[in-house]
């Protein structure tokens, strides 16, 4: 059997399964002595999130990783959880970043981003697969539920949805990480303490 040396890493993190039992595959952080981090699985290789979402978790997971210090980085999200829902985070930071891979018809389902492309197609701008796409999610002003229709292109004046972006996206890309210490971070939405987060703060 050959054993190759990937390299050397100082601390690592895995994501725990939904069971709870054992480390996911190909989900986990680890950090080098360069201070490099090494992500498989995360939010952050995925487009549809948006910077908010990937700069707290990139941040959540240095402050663990590279400090050791999961507290630190549990009030650094309730900071931006505040932040968010006392709309001091500007829409730049909240704006979806996407694109279409082959012509807008071709797409029978009306996910956000094909919205998003129709949108732009229907204000005059010149559209093609793999022209990128940003737009944000805004408060409900009808009945509808699905959150399709509460596309906006990020020249469109509307309010963003907290409620999307707090359960959405923030709490996603960063609750598998703070799991591993059993800490359920979707009770600071509330902006309650409850009892397994006293010892925390």
């Amino acid at each position: 059997m050959h054993i190759e040396l990937e390299d050397f890493f100082k601390r690592g993190l895995w994501v725990k399964t939904r069971s709870g039992e054992t480390g996911a595959k190909k989900k986990y952080a680890m950090i080098d002595e360069e201070k490099n981090i090494k992500i498989r699985g995360f939010e952050t290789v995925r487009r549809d999130w948006c910077d908010l979402a990937r700069n707290t978790q990139d941040k959540i997971l240095r402050l663990i990783l590279n400090e050791g210090n999961e507290k630190k980085a549990l009030l650094y999200l309730k900071d931006i959880i505040e932040k968010l829902k006392s709309r001091k985070i500007s829409k730049k930071e909240i704006m979806i970043k996407s694109q279409l891979k082959k012509p807008i018809e071709e797409y029978k389902s009306l996910t956000p981003h094909v919205v998003a492309a129709k949108k732009l197609v229907e204000k005059g701008i010149p559209f093609e697969p793999f022209t990128r796409i940003e737009y944000y999610i805004a408060e409900k002003n009808t009945k509808s539920k699905l959150v399709r229709d509460r596309v906006k292109l990020s020249d469109e004046v509307g309010e963003y949805d907290l409620n999307y972006y707090l359960e959405k996206q923030i709490i996603p890309s960063v609750e598998n990480i703070f799991e591993v210490f059993e800490i359920d971070v979707k009770e600071l939405i509330d902006g309650k303490k409850q009892e397994n987060l006293k010892k925390w703060f």
